[in-house]
């Protein structure tokens, strides 16, 4: 657990020597627990109680700072004070009104402080409009989001320290999707914590640089943080946004504000071919030409959206490098703002199937439509959700992530994972026996500033996984690739308190009505004669074989969405029942007597006339 103790103060003009006091100090209130905030009791000091401490002076690049308090016990007013604080407060130009901010800071029973100071308008909000001081304390295990996410995902490990890599495996229905959904809820979490600006442009080039037309995109994010980027000079900018090519960028947020400036006194001029050029002629071959162009492109996107490359050199004759700022301009402004991906995906996810592929899963090169000429096909390497879950885990170290594979066993696991089967070995999380990257993957870690020969997955990535084993059309899995992941059973009645109140309706009744049976008795009814004649758990009814949005649709005895459910169930539980958990023996489950000849036909024909009838179970 930390524990932050902060004290503001607004300093008055005795405390900052306006009133030529010999003494500069902070003077805390009578009541101020000095024991509490310091962790310390102190020593006398003669007759005075004195606590020496050392503080980090946050906006005087941490350097560290020593001061003492002072407790006057013995005094008439019993005064509590910061004494001897001239040079920090000149340092600082202290004036009074002006706030003392200090901190103490309690981690595994070592306290340490800091002092900040802030002029009167920067503290209001903290402090409050009329406020002469506060004092708070936090618990950050309960108010920091960064550690109720570590605390909740280690309530969610457990003692599973090695669970990096998991497979939840049931009968059909048990609820396999919804147990990892939820249990994957504190990855998500990640997205409530707040980012500041920067934060949230590396966001955007992150999303943008795995994406076809990525030079556009760059463009547009450099148009849409202009205010934060225009001021940052070429050579710093790649450090700020922690990406090499930052043309699109520097040249996005330079020539926003050039477009915003461009006069247009009329709509006519905006589809005006002569008015175009003529502001072009007005900066060709200036310094600021190509920012000026793209200014233009972005100026009039509407009319010059789907003119091609070269439309644009020959009508208002550009340059080569004019023309290609000019139209990337043009397909700049077409890029909302929404659609600028800021958020990390923290959970990504997947669905297997037979023709699933490495190519799929990992990346390949592809071809794509050209962002730059629209009429040509050009081929890019486009990762798949494994590598891009790999390359967000290794760019946020301080994050988690987790790749989340729906019905893993519907593919072949061994052809989709290829080589990196081998990095699912695992020591503390690191992959144990890194491989070599592809020169195509090399590349593209490169260009997301990730500058590695070698594939190694990181402790912040996690990869979990669902499967049905007892459906047919599924590949086996083989024993090296299972031992690489850990298992764990969801019981046939584990999620089933989610169901136990939903009726579903059966056959009509003589006044049209429905006869009506709790979803979770009937389950139970069909699962102990399956049980009975020895049909394995695995071929067993889940809570969710029939999903609770279907079950909603006849929430408190709907008899309007009666008719639609009935067909709902016979197609879903009576087929599955007919076609696969008793293929070999019906007559064990349905009653022949009842319902005549064991085709599936007449069993949904009878299951129409006596509903529960059709089954060979005490009712």
């Amino acid at each position: 657990m930390i524990q932050r103790r902060t004290y503001i103060k607004r300093l008055t003009e005795a405390e900052v020597g306006v009133k030529e006091t010999n003494e500069i100090y902070i003077r805390l209130p009578n009541d101020f627990d000095y024991e509490e905030f310091f962790q310390n009791k102190g020593y006398l000091n003669g007759t005075v109680t004195q606590i020496d401490f050392q503080a980090i002076d946050v906006q005087n690049e941490n350097a560290v700072v020593s001061l003492r308090f002072s407790y006057y016990a013995n005094s008439a007013n019993k005064e509590k004070r910061i004494p001897s604080l001239r040079q920090l407060f000149e340092s600082h130009q202290v004036s009074a009104g002006d706030y003392a901010e200090l901190e103490s800071i309690t981690e595994k029973n070592e306290t340490h402080f800091t002092i900040r100071f802030h002029k009167a308008d920067e503290t209001i909000l903290k402090c409050g409009k009329d406020s002469q001081q506060v004092y708070f304390i936090q618990n950050e295990e309960e108010n920091n989001p960064q550690k109720l996410i570590e605390k909740r995902k280690n309530e969610r490990l457990g003692s599973k320290t090695d669970s990096f890599q998991l497979i939840y495996f049931g009968a059909p229905g048990t609820g396999k999707s919804f147990t990892l959904k939820t249990q994957s809820s504190p990855f998500e979490d990640q997205k409530k914590i707040s980012k500041d600006k920067k934060d949230e442009i590396r966001n955007a080039i992150a999303e943008a640089i795995t994406k076809s037309g990525k030079l556009t995109l760059l463009n547009s994010i450099g148009f849409k943080y202009s205010d934060e980027l225009k001021s940052i000079q070429r050579k710093d900018l790649s450090s700020y946004c922690e990406y090499d090519k930052i043309d699109e960028l520097y040249i996005g947020s330079n020539a926003k504000p050039i477009s915003d400036e461009i006069q247009i006194e009329k709509d006519e001029q905006l589809t005006d071919i002569d008015f175009i050029k003529d502001l072009i002629q007005n900066k060709k071959g200036g310094n600021d030409s190509l920012k000026w162009a793209n200014a233009i492109g972005f100026k009039f996107g509407d009319f010059l959206k789907d003119w091609t490359l070269d439309e644009l050199r020959k009508t208002f004759e550009l340059s080569e490098p004019q023309m290609w700022w000019i139209y990337r301009g043009a397909q700049a402004s077409q890029i909302r703002s929404s659609e600028i991906e800021t958020e990390i995906k923290y959970v990504e996810r997947v669905t297997f199937h037979p023709n699933y592929s490495y190519a799929q899963f990992v990346g390949t090169y592809k071809p794509v439509q050209d962002s730059d000429d629209k009429k040509q096909i050009k081929y890019e390497y486009v990762p798949g959700p494994f590598m891009r879950m790999y390359c967000a885990a290794k760019k946020n170290s301080n994050n988690d992530f987790l790749l989340i594979i729906e019905e893993i066993n519907r593919a072949n696991v061994a052809a989709v994972f290829g080589d990196v089967f081998q990095l699912l070995d695992r020591k503390n999380g690191v992959s144990e026996y890194p491989i070599a990257a592809s020169e195509d993957i090399r590349n593209f870690l490169a260009d997301n500033g990730i500058n590695e020969k070698e594939l190694c997955i990181p402790s912040n990535m996690y990869i979990w996984a669902t499967m049905n084993s007892a459906d047919q059309g599924v590949f086996p899995m083989d024993t090296a690739f299972k031992r690489r992941w850990e298992f764990e059973y969801i019981g046939i009645d584990e999620n089933e308190d989610g169901i136990k109140d939903y009726d579903v309706p059966l056959q009509k009744k003589e006044d049209g009505s429905h006869e009506w049976v709790k979803w979770n008795d009937l389950r139970h009814s069909i699962n102990d004669k399956l049980t009975e004649m020895k049909i394995n758990e695995d071929k067993l009814l889940g809570p969710y074989f029939i999903s609770e949005e279907k079950l909603k649709l006849v929430e408190g005895k709907k008899e309007d969405n009666a008719d639609e459910f009935v067909k709902s169930l016979k197609s879903k539980v009576l087929m599955y029942l007919f076609e696969d958990a008793v293929k070999m023996r019906p007559g064990d489950l349905f009653d022949e007597n009842a319902v005549g000849k064991l085709r599936f036909s007449d069993i949904c024909k009878k299951f129409d006339e006596i509903g529960q009838g059709i089954f060979n179970f005490k009712k």
